[in-house]
C-alpha cells in the first residue's frame, strides 16, 4: 500500500518556460507523504529537460510521464490522476505558483476526509510580478464544509458562488479524493470541452459530495498565458459560456436554482466591459461578431432587469466608443485591484 497521502498532478503542454518556476515553488514544501506527477501531453519544447533536472534530486518523489501525441487537457488531467498514488490529488497547472506554506495547510485540511476541497488564489500578471486581483471562489471568508447532496446546503453553496472557479473550473484550486475521482463516470461528450473534470465532480452530487472551502490564498495564478486563445477571443469566451450552461442543464436542470446561480456567476466573471472590448477587437469579422452576439445572448439568458440593461448597452455601444470606455475603466480600476491583493 502506498504511503503517499497527496499527489500533486500536473498536466502540461509546451510550458517549459514556466514549469521550472512552478516546481521550484512546490519542492521546498514537500515531505515523504507527497509526490509530484507531471503528465506531459506531448510537448515539443524543453519541458522534458527542465523536469529531468529536478528529478536528479534524490530527496523528492517526482515522476514524469510523457504521451507520444497531444491528447488535450481533459485527457491529460485524467491520465495524471490515473498515474497518481496518493489518497488525494491536487490538480495543479504547470504555470502557477504554490504559496508558501500552502502544502502544509492542504495536508492538514485533508485530514477531515472530505471528497473535495476548493481554495482561493491571487491572479498575477504573466511574470508573477504584479497582482491583478484576489479570486475568492465563494463569497465567504471563513473555512466551511458543504454537503452538496443535501439540497439546502447545495443551494447555500451555489448562492455563494462568485465565479465558475467556485464550481471546480480552475484546476489549481482543486483537491480531490482520488477514489471518488476514479469511480465517477464522465460522458465521452465532455472530453475535449475543457470541462470533463467539472462534469466528473458534479456527477458525484447524486450520491455524495462533501466539499471543503479553504478560505486562505493557496496559490498564485499566472494570467496572460491562456492556452485556449489560439482560436481567438470569441472562441475562448464560448468555451466557458457554452460549457457551463451545458453542465448546468445536464446536472441540475435548465430551470433549477443551481443553474440560475451558475448563470449569475458567469455574468460576474464576464463583465460588460470585457464583452465590449472583445466586440471592438473582432469588429471587422462578421462571423466572429455573429458568434459573439450569440454568446452574449446566452450569457444574459436570465430575464432580469440588470441583464436586459446589460444586453441593451452591449448592442448600443459601438466598438470605437467601447474601446475608449474600456481604456478608461482599466485606468480607474487599477488602484482598486492593487488594494484587493494587499489584504
Amino acid at each position: 500500500m502506498s504511503n503517499i497521502l497527496l499527489s500533486i498532478c500536473m498536466p502540461t503542454y509546451n510550458f517549459g518556460r514556466f514549469i521550472g518556476e512552478t516546481l521550484s515553488s512546490i519542492i521546498p514544501q514537500l515531505n515523504e507523504s507527497v509526490e509530484i506527477v507531471v503528465l506531459d501531453g506531448g510537448s515539443q519544447d524543453n519541458t522534458c529537460e527542465v523536469v529531468k533536472e529536478f528529478q536528479k534530486n534524490p530527496n523528492i518523489q517526482l515522476r514524469y510521464v510523457k504521451r507520444e501525441a497531444r491528447g488535450g487537457i481533459d485527457r491529460d488531467m485524467d491520465l495524471s490522476v490515473q498515474h497518481a498514488q496518493g489518497k488525494y490529488v491536487w490538480l495543479f497547472s504547470s504555470d502557477d505558483l504554490m504559496a508558501e506554506g500552502a502544502l502544509a495547510k492542504v495536508l492538514k485540511a485533508i485530514e477531515s476526509g472530505l471528497d473535495c476541497y476548493l481554495c482561493n488564489f491571487h491572479a498575477y500578471d504573466l511574470e508573477i510580478k504584479k497582482c491583478i486581483q484576489t479570486q475568492f471562489v465563494l463569497n465567504l471568508h471563513t473555512d466551511q464544509k458543504f454537503s452538496l447532496s443535501n439540497i439546502e446546503q447545495r443551494r447555500e453553496f451555489f448562492r455563494l458562488l462568485e465565479t465558475s472557479a467556485g464550481l471546480f473550473s480552475f484546476m489549481s484550486s482543486l483537491v480531490v479524493l482520488r477514489s471518488r475521482w476514479m469511480e465517477s463516470i464522465v460522458e465521452e461528450a465532455y472530453f475535449a470541452t475543457c470541462w470533463a473534470h467539472v462534469a466528473r465532480i458534479c456527477g458525484m452530487v447524486k450520491t455524495k459530495l462533501d466539499v471543503g472551502y479553504l478560505s486562505d490564498v493557496y496559490l498564485f495564478k499566472r494570467s496572460g498565458n491562456d492556452s485556449f486563445l489560439d482560436k481567438g477571443y470569441v472562441h475562448r469566451l464560448g468555451i466557458g459560456i457554452y460549457g457551463y450552461n451545458k453542465i448546468a442543464t445536464d446536472f441540475f436542470g435548465a430551470d433549477s436554482y443551481e443553474t440560475k446561480q451558475i448563470q449569475r456567476a458567469l455574468c460576474n466573471e464576464t463583465p460588460l466591459s470585457m464583452l465590449i472590448s472583445i466586440k471592438s477587437r473582432v469588429k471587422d469579422s462578421q462571423d466572429e461578431v455573429s458568434e459573439l452576439n450569440q454568446i452574449v445572448r446566452l450569457l444574459y439568458t436570465r430575464k432580469t432587469v440588470i441583464n436586459r440593461l446589460r444586453l441593451s448597452l452591449y448592442y448600443a455601444i459601438s466598438p470605437a466608443v467601447g474601446a475608449f470606455i474600456v481604456k478608461c475603466y482599466k485606468r480607474l480600476s487599477r488602484n482598486r485591484l492593487r488594494e484587493s491583493c494587499s489584504h
